[in-house]
């Protein structure tokens, strides 16, 4: 038995590991299978109570393998669907693995009175929720097993026998775990295969240049016995066992770069290095940073598995940050994610070499590897060199994977590879010249080695120094000459003395070309080649041949001219830069860091002034067109290394100078006054764009006597020259370069506005708006609506101080322009009542303005805003007024001015100028289309449906006669205007051609976005996400998830390219996705989604609630919807009381505005509380619903009454019971409930048919129940000839219901022997049957309920006399019932039987004995035939349905399907109008981005 439990262990085990290492494609098995594991790990740890510990760790791991493995493959739940439904049982097993980890902790005793064994430990308890959460996991998955039904309960009850069972299928299980391979992989595939794995990988940052090289190694030969431990080390790994890290540490200049060279190389060739990285290679302080990235591509390489693994993570949900994530968080989450690590090679050992670690002066590196690398498995092995800096050597000495090496520079085996290499070194410069056959002679190169003390970097220096040299007798003296200074540092510094000293620096030019190379070098920003170098300077280095053969001995790259030039090792630098300048003998050697990067700031100016062609580098994007061009990009390549040098690093350089010369001033006055237009051009093709803010700042304190230079840096052309290419960045999808532009923008005319404000106020004003409008867009809404304020406080004092008419008249277009944007703003962050006053505002300034040519566009367009803030704060009478008089402005001023007509253009307002300047390009119709469908909106708001109708088409007239656009942004602005008709029409009930029209929508913004990638995309989810909601209406279901799936991976990518700026618009997209999904019944996918959009929406609302709560409540309603329909009710609760209790405060607030809103989350709320059997709360909450609705329909009865009568029913549903009085109760709401539908139902069928067929329905079945069967046939009979009409006009959409109506009439009028009636009601079903088949002969779907009709028009017929009718219908129905039972169908053999002896009775009573007795012969035994025809089971079933309550929750009509009378917002100036049901508001475009989307639609609860 014992070996049983063991092999029941191991398999248990290797079922979770398996699922554990490939559950990335079903991530949420992964968040229960890793504690599960851990916890076995660390019960196994435990010395005190080991056999309570193992068994504990043993429990959870079996049970967990036995419901993983019993898992089905036909269950085959979604991702998301594990995900939620794993989230309880990961819960606990984090609870038991932390109280596991506080057991470990403190002493013995401490453990053992916190954490003693027995009925009331922390771990028992914890213990036991896991087992009640693992059998509520079990029952929510439905678990359907391989085994029989009888192992099935012994396998699923809590006291199943997990040890006899892991044992006695262990083969099962393997299988088991096969299919679950299988599963994960064919989920992998069908990601991977819509992804360009290597693409996604690449998108990674990498260091080019930074990798090995095989001459830098050591010398052939050296370190022969320490490179071969190594290779033996990196060989003989253990892939089951951890990690190890080999960390070389010495002092500077002991030979470990060589040594860490020559063991990438050996590796390299054996095919084991997967990434070598040498920080003193790295040419800036950017690919020292991406040590870690470039670490996980190189690993991608290894194997295209391991690539598209990480591409999966790279592009998972809310992983896409990972590219510029930290350090630490890049190594965790792809190199150590479990899909990653599975994949890793276990055959060969995975070496990454990383030298001079403590160059990179990065403490996340140092994190990383005592922290993350100790995770990785055996195969991993870490070279790594560094210095003994005191804080490295603190941290890694205590980490157990890492074994410090030095190489003791004293010790024989080094002293003796010194020693090698100074003698073959000696030989080879002694052929290199002439030289007598015994040089250097056996005492000097013993004295050479002597010398070096074992120091490789003071052997290499000195060798190189011979062998540049001309005079090397001379020099090999000096060498030996040199006393042996005591530590190593100064050795070094020695050292390089004396090759300094060698130099010739009694020759002026020598030292001239000394300051300028070497200064390049250590001021430099980059590593730079010798030929750039010598081009960054004015008088080329004098004769850089001769100066390299004396200083050749410091540097590398010296070889060729394009290569990059390096000191030979970082304690040059440090002797040059410091130590040099601390002794009198050494200060010629000195080299100032500041002083030399002065000297480059003033050379790159000069090299652009003299390089930077405006004729050739005029890219034309500072030009004063509006027009937002294309920005190509231009490679680096194209210039020259020093002119790209100097345009990247000539400001770097600029400030870090203290004192200016003339010279550098002059070169900067040139720059500005001829070349910064140009540069600015330059910078942007090169996607660099850099503003100049330091350098001004650096001009007020270190220039301050050059006033004129900083005006020239501060022009006013330049500062509007940049506002307009900010907008050009905003069209290239280059928002923080547009936002750094308009930025600069703001700054340099604010710095004009301080020395001559009248001049410079109205352009200050300008880049104020442009700079707002960029921050809307990035996301910025708070710092977006404080410089839009500015500028409508400049432009308020520009209209101050006008000192003309003219000029008044000029500057109040643009104040109410500015207002008028501020006002669509303030709407947006939800602060109704200042919008409001500051729309009022535009509204008089335009009325009291003189007519012009603008005229009256700009008034009609601030009267549309000001008709959808009015409305926003539920003064509707006066929002209708106020668009019915821009109707009446347009109609007005069309014949004398038909120009007037011109587009709305609110998303256009990136300038002032583009609102108050463009007329007339699109439609000469356009403005007055616009208004007539906003009035449609305010007419349906009150009710008066027919007035709505025939201004919607009058709009569909209007847009009749519109010409083609010819520009993108008047081809945008159709797009809107068809999604805004398409908006109207969906709300009056015209469903098709609301799809007509969206569709036309659609059409444009694909053109958009095949035209300008990347900056429509937004745009066209939006518009996409709509025309799904209209195909729904049209009853196209699979259509609209098309739709809406495409609109979310739209929406996913804008979120992607900025985290944080469409997350709103990502939470609308995905509700309208979640309907879709609600729609094809796929209620659990569907919650997911709506879980997604709370979570997205939750911390906006905690950060910014005035903005946010609103929608985020509506959120919650629909959650509510999806939760219930899921099965998960007591989500659906605490979502409806979250959202009840931020509606309850907004309505307080704004009670004419969000009564309604808050009316419907009551009304869910009930349905809700009663469905949890909170009978006595959820009256309270319907009853609260309806006094509100109550008090709306008395305001505005034409659109609240349907409301209001919906709830009543709601009443009517939660007061049935078992009792007559219950019923008549209820009934008595019922009742009111169709009357007050009815009402509606006379003025506008098509927004209230169908809830009225629900209402009428529940009556007639109340009126059965109470044995009023004549007066239930009406009710009945009125459902049926609903349902017909709204699958007439909406097919594919209401089949189901028309169905149910079909089948409850025909029982009822067959009860009530109607047979007449009833066989109408046979037919019509028969025929509705036969239009569905088509031309198939036997449908599969369609033959059960066609033979049960066809059996049920005969048993109509018979009564009626009229047999041979009767007997031609059930010989049809005899036909399907063969097929049926040929095909297996269950139960098909029963009805069989009965549609024979129906079949047989009707041929006896027509006299056709052989007939019937042949049919009689296939039965399986006689029957006896007592009645004349059989009666119809349905029957039976209808009236058992008649009787029974039906509380079930359908798709809840949300705020937007039932409430007629919710508000729409206008489309205001060009804005769109995205929301396609009734009731929630239509969103405002204004110029943000994210804020033309659609506001998603409460969903509100009705029972069936």
């Amino acid at each position: 038995m014992e070996q049983a439990f063991d092999t029941a262990l191991t398999v248990a085990k290797e079922v979770l590991d398996h699922i554990n290492s490939a559950a990335d494609a079903f991530a949420p098995l992964k968040a229960i299978t890793s504690p599960a594991l851990k916890i076995y790990e660390k019960c196994k740890e435990f010395k005190d109570n080991q056999k309570q510990w193992r068994e504990l760790g043993e429990r959870v791991l079996k049970q967990l393998a036995c419901v993983m493995v019993l898992m089905p493959k036909e269950a085959n739940p979604s991702r998301k669907e594990l995900q939620y439904s794993t989230s309880e049982l990961e819960t606990e097993l984090n609870k038991i693995l932390e109280h596991v980890e506080d057991a470990q902790k403190g002493g013995r005793f401490a453990r053992y009175k916190k954490f003693k064994f027995g009925k009331n430990s922390k771990v028992e308890e914890d213990m036991k929720k896991f087992d009640d959460a693992l059998e509520r996991f079990k029952t929510r998955l439905n678990i359907i097993t391989v085994l029989d039904v009888g192992e099935v309960k012994s396998i699923l009850s809590k006291n199943m026998d997990v040890d006899k069972l892991l044992h006695d299928i262990s083969s099962l299980f393997q299988e088991q775990v096969a299919t679950i391979r299988v599963d994960i992989q064919e989920a992998r595939n069908h990601i991977v295969s819509h992804m360009d794995t290597n693409k996604v990988v690449e998108t990674l940052p990498y260091s080019e240049g930074v990798s090995f090289h095989p001459r830098d190694g050591c010398w052939p030969g050296t370190r022969h016995k320490l490179l071969e431990d190594i290779d033996v080390w990196i060989s003989e790994f253990d892939a089951s066992g951890a990690v190890q890290v080999y960390w070389l540490v010495d002092v500077g200049g002991s030979g470990k770069t060589a040594i860490a060279h020559s063991v990438s190389k050996k590796a390299f060739e054996k095919g084991q290095l997967v990434t070598s990285f040498f920080f003193n290679q790295c040419k800036n302080k950017e690919n020292a940073e991406r040590l870690i990235s470039t670490i996980a591509r190189d690993l991608a390489s290894l194997d295209p598995k391991i690539a598209t693994a990480m591409a999966l993570l790279l592009e998972g949900e809310g992983k896409r940050f990972l590219r510029s994530a930290p350090p630490a968080l890049q190594f965790k989450e792809l190199i150590l994610a479990p899909s990653v690590v599975s994949l890793y090679p276990t055959d060969r050992p995975i070496l990454i070499v990383i030298d001079g670690l403590d160059e990179a002066d990065d403490q996340d590196y140092i994190n990383i590897l005592t922290e993350e690398v100790p995770k990785l498995p055996g195969m991993f092995r870490f070279f790594i060199t560094s210095r003994p800096r005191p804080e490295i050597v603190r941290s890694l000495s205590s980490v157990s994977v890492i074994s410090k090496h030095d190489i003791l520079i004293k010790e024989e085996d080094n002293m003796n590879d010194v020693e090698l290499y100074i003698r073959k070194r000696l030989d080879e410069i002694a052929k290199q010249d002439p030289m007598s056959a015994d040089w250097p002679g056996e005492d000097h190169s013993r004295q050479l080695v002597h010398d070096a003390e074992g120091l490789f970097q003071w052997a290499f220096t000195v060798m190189e120094f011979l062998s540049r040299c001309l005079d090397k007798k001379k020099v090999l003296r000096d060498v030996l000459d040199m006393r042996a200074p005591a530590t190593v540092e100064a050795k070094l510094d020695h050292l390089y003395t004396t090759i300094l000293n060698v130099c010739p620096w009694d020759d002026e030019g020598f030292v001239h070309g000394y300051q300028q190379f070497m200064g390049t070098v250590i001021a430099a920003k980059e590593s730079l080649s010798v030929s750039t170098i010598q081009h960054l300077h004015k008088d080329p280095v004098p004769d850089a041949a001769t100066i390299l053969k004396y200083l050749a001995a410091l540097l590398l790259g010296t070889y060729t001219s394009g290569e990059p030039t390096q000191l030979i090792h970082l304690t040059v630098r440090e002797f040059l830069v410091d130590r040099s300048a601390r002794e009198f003998h050494t200060a010629r050697f000195h080299l100032g860091e500041t002083l030399h990067s002065a000297v480059l700031a003033e050379r790159c100016l000069e090299i652009i002034n003299q390089d930077l062609n405006p004729d050739s580098h005029d890219l034309g994007f500072m030009s004063v067109t509006e027009e937002a061009k294309d920005l190509p990009l231009m490679r680096p390549q194209e210039l020259s290394g020093a002119l790209y040098y100097a345009c990247r690093f000539w400001a770097v350089h600029l400030v870090d100078v203290d004192i200016p010369t003339a010279s550098t001033i002059e070169a900067l006055r040139q720059f500005s006054s001829t070349r910064l237009r140009f540069w600015v051009d330059l910078m942007v093709a090169l996607h660099d764009f850099q503003p100049l803010d330091k350098v001004r700042l650096w001009l007020e304190l270190h220039a301050p006597n050059e006033p004129e230079l900083l005006e020239q840096l501060c022009d006013r052309k330049l500062g509007n020259d940049l506002r307009r290419l900010a907008h050009k960045l905003e069209m290239n999808e280059r928002w923080e370069e547009a936002c750094a532009a308009a930025s600069e923008s703001v700054a340099i005319l604010r710095h004009g506005f301080s020395y001559d404000p009248d001049d410079v106020k109205a352009d200050l004003a300008y880049a104020e708006f442009g700079l707002s409008n960029h921050l809307f867009s990035f996301g910025k809404k708070t710092e977006a609506m404080a410089h839009l304020e500015e500028a409508v406080k400049l432009q308020d004092a520009v209209v101050r101080d006008a000192t003309s008419r003219v000029d008044l008249l000029h500057a109040l277009k643009y104040l109410a322009a500015f207002v008028h944007v501020n006002a669509i703003r303030l709407s947006e962050m939800n602060r109704p009542a200042e919008a409001l006053r500051g729309i009022d505002t535009v509204v008089q300034l335009y009325s009291t303005m003189p007519r012009d040519d603008s005229y009256p566009r700009d008034l009609v367009a601030a009267l549309n805003t000001l008709s959808g803030r009015l409305s926003d704060v539920g003064r509707r009478e006066e929002a209708l007024s106020a668009i019915q008089r821009a109707v009446q402005l347009c109609r007005d001023s069309a014949p004398s001015n038909p120009q007037v007509s011109t587009s709305l253009q609110a998303t256009s307002l990136e300038t002032p100028s583009v609102h108050l300047s463009s007329v007339g390009h699109y439609e000469e119709a356009s403005l007055l289309a616009t208004s007539l469908e906003n009035l449609s909106l305010r007419l349906s708001s009150v009710g008066q449906y027919e007035e709505a109708m025939r201004a919607i088409e009058e709009a569909l007239t209007v847009k009749g006669t519109l010409a083609q656009p010819s520009t993108l942004t008047e081809l945008k602005n159709q797009s809107d205007d068809f999604h805004n008709l398409a908006d109207s029409l969906s709300d009056l009930g015209r469903h098709t051609e609301a799809l007509a029209e969206i569709n036309k929508s659609v059409a444009i913004r694909r053109k958009l976005v095949k035209s300008k990638p990347g900056v429509y995309e937004t745009d066209l989810a939006i518009v996409l996400a709509d025309m799904s909601q209209h195909l729904i209406q049209v009853g196209g279901k699979d259509a609209a998830l098309s739709a809406a799936e495409e609109a979310v991976k739209l929406g996913r990518q804008s979120d992607r390219k900025l985290p944080g700026v469409y997350a709103g618009t990502l939470a609308k997209l995905l509700i309208t996705n979640s309907k879709a999904l609600f729609h094809l019944n796929r209620f659990v996918e569907a919650l997911a989604l709506n879980r997604e959009a709370a979570d997205l929406l939750r911390p906006l609302a905690e950060k910014e609630p005035a903005v946010y709560n609103e929608f985020y409540a509506t959120v919650l309603n629909n959650l509510f919807t999806s939760a219930n329909n899921a099965g998960e009710e007591q989500e659906g609760l605490d979502a409806l009381e979250e959202a009840v209790k931020i509606r309850r405060e907004l309505a307080a607030e704004r009670p004419d505005v969000f009564n309604a809103h808050l009316a419907s989350s009551l009304n869910n709320l009930s349905l809700a509380l009663s469905q949890l059997g909170k009978q006595d709360e959820a009256l309270s909450a319907i009853r609260e619903a309806i006094d509100l609705r109550r008090d709306l329909a008395k305001k505005l009865p034409r659109a609240y009454k349907g409301l209001l009568a919906k709830s009543i029913f709601n009443l009517g549903v939660l007061l049935r019971g078992e009792r007559e009085e219950e019923e008549e109760n209820a009934l008595v709401q019922i009742d009111a409930a169709v009357k007050l539908a009815e009402e509606v139902a006379a003025e506008l069928p098509e927004g209230i048919n169908d809830l009225l067929a629900t209402f009428v329905q529940t009556q007639g079945e109340i009126l059965f129940v109470l044995g009023r069967m004549e007066d239930s046939a009406q009710p009945h009979q009125r459902c049926l000839e609903l349902s017909r009409e709204l699958t007439s006009s909406q097919p594919g959409l209401w089949e189901a219901s028309y169905s149910q109506a079909l089948h409850r009439c025909y029982a009822v009028l067959w009860r009530l022997d109607r047979h007449e009636e009833a066989l109408a009601v046979a037919e019509e079903a028969i025929g509705a049957l036969r239009r569905a088949s088509g031309d198939e002969a036997y449908p599969q779907q369609l033959s059960s309920p066609l033979a049960d009709y066809l059996e049920r028009s005969a048993r109509c017929l018979a009564p009626l006399g009229r047999d041979e009718e009767a007997l031609t219908a059930m010989k049809e129905a005899l036909t399907y019932r063969r097929a049926l039972a040929g095909a297996g169908e269950e139960d098909a053999d029963e009805h069989l039987a009965e549609c024979l002896m129906n079949n047989a009775l009707l041929h006896r009573r027509l006299g056709q004995r052989s007939e019937a007795e042949a049919l009689e012969k296939e039965l399986t035994q006689p029957m006896i035939f007592y009645i004349p025809v059989r009666q119809d089971s349905g029957e039976d079933d209808a009236e058992a349905e008649q009787g029974a309550e039906h509380a079930e929750a359908e798709q809840g009509e949300g705020d937007a399907e039932g409430e007629q009378g919710e508000e729409h917002a206008e489309a205001e100036h060009g804005e769109e109008q995205t929301e396609a049901e009734h009731g929630e508001e239509h969103a405002e475009a204004g110029q943000a981005e994210d804020a033309e989307t659609e506001q998603a639609e409460d969903a509100e609860g009705v029972p069936a």
